[in-house]
């Protein structure tokens, strides 16, 4: 049974800890400096005012897996919709993301309480940070200059644990003995669904699992890999931090694969390579372009799930296999 002690319970009122930005020599306050544009006023996410001025905190968003609401001023709340069998414990595995990290230096979100009903329901509450996310940002240089710093806070996350992959919430170990175990693992249950859909074909997937199984990735001990990092899950912050939210994806791995993610997702312009030097990744190597091959897999699934541009995606997958 997974151990909840070291988080407070909803029902327990918990007012949370005041929360201090991590120092860094990096951080500039960009939104206040004017260094970077906003597409539109900063807000994390959009309110209704009365007018009287009091905020109507009445926004709900329904996802794929959970829902997320404005409980207040500084609260969010994320809500399991369903319980996994794969990861029952998604929400508790972020809520010990989101505390590991912090204590690390990295800005986020600090945690509030964390509950599990009987019929596996999971409820995180957390700080919600007023600011705007990094998709709602138009220059291009102040974009840089954030993941830049985030590549620097990620960096301090290394050596968090032993095991690989899916995390153990007892424990807070890996599932797996070796990083290389994990990927293969995870690709070939992938590359299966997306032959069985007819995006990649066979041979495109042998060669594929086979750079996998080959590689010798040699990482002894994990960082923690955020797994979503994405414009839409970095916030730059009204006082000009920049914080990364949403860790429920977390694993134990390379943090090389980070930098993979948000290559296939973001592009890889200048904020990409700002994002790998801060965080020390070489992008050059064949090791970097493996991990883009294999974050693609994951995405072209999801796609192909739940968005239409899933044989585009797979279009960019054969040609990195390709290079392979």
């Amino acid at each position: 049974m997974a151990n909840f002690d070291n988080f407070p319970r909803p029902d327990h009122d918990p007012q949370g800890e005041v929360h201090t930005e991590p120092k860094s020599e990096t951080v500039v306050a960009l939104g206040q400096t004017g260094l970077i544009k906003f597409a539109q006023e900063p807000s994390a996410i959009e309110l209704n005012e009365s007018k009287d001025n009091d905020v109507e905190f009445n926004f709900k968003r329904a996802g794929r897996l959970n829902d997320t609401s404005i409980i207040d001023a500084t609260t969010i709340r994320k809500y399991g919709r369903i319980v996994e069998n794969i990861r029952p414990y998604r929400l508790l595995n972020e809520a010990w993301g989101l505390q590991t990290a912090h204590q690390r230096g990295v800005n986020t979100p600090t945690v509030k309480s964390y509950s599990r009903s009987p019929d596996g329901h999971e409820t995180l509450e957390m700080e919600r940070i007023p600011g705007s996310s990094l998709d709602k940002i138009t220059d291009e240089r102040g974009r840089t200059h954030c993941m830049h710093e985030v590549g620097t806070q990620l960096s301090r996350l290394g050596n968090v644990s032993t095991g690989f992959g899916w995390i153990d919430p007892e424990r807070r170990v890996g599932a797996y003995d070796s990083w290389t175990h994990y990927i293969a693992d995870y690709t070939a249950s992938y590359v299966q669904l997306l032959i069985h859909a007819g995006l990649i074909d066979q041979a495109e997937a042998d060669k594929l699992l086979s750079r996998v199984r080959s590689t010798e990735f040699n990482i002894e001990r994990p960082s923690l890999v955020h797994r979503d990092i994405k414009w839409g899950n970095l916030i730059l912050s009204n006082t000009g931090a920049v914080y990364l939210i949403d860790w429920e994806n977390i694993i134990f791995g390379d943090s090389m694969y980070d930098v993979a993610i948000f290559g296939v997702r973001e592009g890889h312009g200048e904020p990409w390579k700002a994002f790998a030097s801060g965080l020390g990744v070489d992008t050059e190597s064949l090791q970097y372009v493996l991990y883009e091959s294999i974050a693609l897999v994951g995405i072209v699934e999801y796609h192909r799930q739940y968005e239409s541009n899933a044989p585009e995606k797979a279009a960019k997958l054969k040609q990195l296999i390709a290079q392979l």
